[in-house]
């Protein structure tokens, strides 16, 4: 009312409105429980002394009784007792959308907020790589601005390029219809589990050779620029700082590089990756305790994938050597300390030198029960009558593969 009177216009076109802030249990936050936490404590941290110097200001105050006061103290003792851990701005930024904010409560978790200045810690460490990876190839990253399609990209350069594609569609409709939770979701999902994990991993083999990796460079160098200019939305500062080293005049359209093919392709290695070293991480195998994986394939057609990965499988599973194998007599009569199944298209078998690690019965089970899920869902899929009318051929012989690897 007051701008219409002193503007003769509404202040604002849209207003988004959140739900009520609790703290982590879900509780409102209030002064008597000691829950109440201040952005400025947050973004520059707080130690135990100063929380409760603090509350016990809010008595003289008159904003708690002295009788809520002891309640209050014996609540921040409880949530934190070694203070709060400085965040910074845009950890807390992040934080927050990265809740449902249209839900009408909200859970606000501090070490949450620690967890993602952790995750900022490691985009800065993946920049500083892929500037490194740039100048060791002798390309000045400032030059880079786009990528041909038929240049010599690797599958897993196209990969990267297909899953920031889809990142930045999910980002750009999350922010349109304000769902904020689901942009950041997806940045996290891309940077943490896509680029640093898998794709970053993969390109150290380059670093060896001088004469290859060129194109890897570039990717490198163009996703973390693209990328982080999407992260600006929530995370300004950390993106403005980053930028300036990174390709200024990019001129990718990411979205074009989508290429669901191979992303299902990737998604089959990184899963027989996974397996493995789920099993290992179970067997408590370190990355010096020297293990050699055979890798047993029922389809000619992943076979030939996996060779071409052959050095990307043992980068990711930290293995001294991977061999295939298609022959299941051979496989049989090989003596492994331990074997598994990845998925319908592969199991394998681990050697390693150790008297004292024995094989975990427990993950075998637990791999059996899974196993028969996925039977289970697949035949309730198969057997529907919609399915069979409008499936189309691509999608049936995948299921048909699933099953008989299962039956």
């Amino acid at each position: 009312m007051l701008s219409m009177e002193l503007t003769g216009k509404i202040p604002f076109d849209e207003i988004l409105l959140h739900g009520i802030v609790c703290d982590a249990f879900g509780r409102k936050m209030s002064k008597s429980l000691g829950n109440v936490i201040l952005p400025d404590q947050i973004i520059n941290g707080a130690s135990l002394s100063s929380l409760q110097a603090d509350t016990e200001a809010s008595v003289a105050k008159g904003i708690i009784s002295k009788f809520e006061l002891e309640k209050s103290l014996k609540g921040q003792r409880k949530m934190f007792p070694n203070g709060i851990q400085e965040c910074g701005v845009d950890a807390l930024r992040f934080t927050l959308c990265s809740q449902n904010i249209k839900q009408h409560f909200i859970n606000f978790d501090v070490n949450e907020c620690f967890t993602n200045k952790l995750f900022f810690n490691k985009i800065w460490q993946a920049t500083k790589y892929a500037i490194n990876f740039a100048e060791k190839k002798n390309l000045i990253v400032s030059d880079m601005e786009t990528i041909e399609k038929d240049s010599s990209l690797t599958d897993m350069d196209l990969w990267i390029l297909s899953r920031l594609g889809n990142t930045v569609k999910i980002v750009e409709q999350s922010l349109d219809a304000y769902n904020f939770y689901l942009a950041t979701a997806a940045l996290k999902t891309f940077f943490y589990n896509n680029f640093c994990d898998v794709y970053l991993e993969t390109t150290k083999q380059f670093l060896v050779n001088e004469r290859e990796g060129k194109e890897t460079a570039k990717v490198l160098n163009l996703c973390l620029a693209i990328a982080l200019k999407h992260m600006a939305n929530f995370t300004p500062y950390l993106a403005n700082e980053l930028e300036q080293f990174l390709p200024q005049k990019s001129s990718l359209n990411v979205v074009n590089f989508i290429n669901e093919s191979v992303e299902n392709q990737v998604k089959d290695m990184l899963d027989v990756c996974a397996s493995i070293r789920e099993v290992k991480s179970q067997l408590k195998l370190t990355k010096k305790t020297k293990a050699d994986i055979k890798i047993l394939i029922k389809s000619k057609e992943f076979e030939d994938f996996l060779q071409k990965h052959i050095n990307n499988v043992r980068h990711l599973t930290f293995s001294d050597s991977i061999t295939l194998t298609t022959n299941a007599e051979e496989f049989d009569s090989e003596k492994f300390n331990t074997s598994s199944t990845a998925n319908h298209l592969c199991s394998f078998g681990i050697k390693f030198e150790s008297s004292t690690i024995k094989p975990d019965e427990e993950l075998n089970r637990k791999k059996l029960v899974k196993i028969q899920k996925e039977l289970d869902n697949v035949l309730k899929i198969v057997s529907n009558e919609g399915y069979k009318e409008k499936a189309n051929e691509k999608v049936k012989k995948k299921h048909f593969e699933k099953v008989i690897y299962f039956v």
